[in-house]
């Protein structure tokens, strides 16, 4: 009787307590139907301890945090309308997340560092460009890339996905200022918008920095560079990567006095942007 009792409180156990999976780690969130992610292809999860988590592609653009009941299967980020708010199933080798308030539904691929594209996760933020970085051949004159998010102004610059890609007219490649398509003369219009989320004490001391595809031609940026003069920079700054994009991925940044921009309008530099930094001292 005594084992028929223990077996029996055994089988209560399973049913009344839900499994605890280890959800800890790196995790891709892909949409499966019309749910709304931004239009993105993707954006990023990370999960600590089974207790917390993080939503959202980097510190630039935001990150939700976010709490989970593993008792109920809820994983809760918030947002807007409790857009972020989810339900979760445990699908084998994926999560369907599910919205609380909307219905739509994610899948979430937990990813390793090796298996993950650590460059393609910094830009999953935006869904228009498609952005390879300069690999920097000598890391020794460059800075580290950690300015603080709310200083930090992205110009980026590369080649338009498929369905983004003019037709019949236009460059090969888009500018794109927070993750709308521009041209370059929006950069004054956007300078002004940017400034009116800051303090004023602190206008002084933003920075603008180029995240140009290794692919484009100097040319191709002059005129960017050209409005960066005009609203009063003195100096800016580009973007280059380390040479593998997975465990060791790293961003250093290479200053770029615009007092050069002369001599480089005079040169009509057809050189790769790659080519450039790596051959030039900018600053």
């Amino acid at each position: 009787m005594k084992s028929i009792s223990y077996f029996c409180a055994l089988l209560l156990l399973v049913f009344l307590f839900p499994n605890k999976l280890d959800l800890r780690g790196h995790w891709h969130v892909h949409r499966l139907n019309e749910a709304k992610l931004g239009d993105i292809d993707y954006t990023i999860m990370e999960i600590f301890k089974n207790k917390t988590a993080s939503f959202g592609a980097s510190a630039y653009t935001g990150v939700f945090d976010g709490q989970i009941d593993t008792w109920n299967k809820t994983i809760k980020f918030g947002g807007e309308c409790g857009i972020l708010d989810f339900d979760y199933y445990f699908k084998g080798n994926y999560l369907l997340l599910i919205q609380q308030q909307y219905g739509g539904q994610f899948k979430a691929i937990r990813c390793n560092s090796n298996c993950c594209d650590q460059q393609k996760d910094f830009f999953s933020y935006q869904k228009i460009l498609t952005i390879d970085l300069p690999i920097a051949k000598d890391t020794i004159p460059l800075m580290s890339s950690n300015f603080p998010s709310f200083l930090e102004n992205r110009l980026l610059y590369g080649l338009p996905k498929k369905r983004y890609q003019m037709r019949c007219f236009g460059p090969r490649y888009s500018l794109v200022l927070d993750d709308k398509v521009a041209w370059e003369q929006d950069i004054l219009i956007w300078e002004e918008i940017i400034k009116t989320k800051v303090p004023d004490d602190v206008h002084t001391h933003l920075k603008k920095i180029f995240y140009v595809d290794n692919n484009l031609k100097v040319s191709e940026i002059y005129k960017g560079l050209e409005k960066c003069k005009e609203i009063g920079y003195g100096r800016v700054y580009f973007a280059l990567r380390s040479e593998s994009t997975h465990d060791d991925f790293k961003i250093w940044l290479k200053p770029f006095d615009l007092s050069n921009l002369e001599e480089m309008n005079k040169s009509n530099d057809f050189r790769t942007v790659e080519t450039w930094l790596n051959s030039t001292t900018l600053n």
